[in-house]
């Protein structure tokens, strides 16, 4: 059997969303509330790394680059 859910916004954005509850009623995850800032420590992790190969870029290196710049931007937008 289908049962129809209901989603209705309860808080706006930051520490209060990530008090409540999910769409589906359970509760929010230590890692729902806080994937963000693993996305800050690949960011820093990879910008080191890119920076000690800097002399080697490839098309490879501007791929990492890619990736760790979405990882700062995952960072910026989410993080409260």
């Amino acid at each position: 059997s289908y049962s129809k859910m209901s989603l209705r916004a309860t808080a706006t954005s930051g520490l209060e969303v990530l008090a409540g509850l999910n769409a589906d009623g359970s509760t929010v995850s230590w890692l729902e509330s806080n994937w963000p800032f693993f996305s800050w420590a690949i960011f820093l992790f990879g910008s080191g790394v890119l920076t000690a190969r800097y002399n080697a870029r490839d098309q490879h290196w501007y791929g990492w680059l890619s990736v760790i710049m979405y990882c700062l931007h995952q960072s910026e937008e989410h993080a409260y």
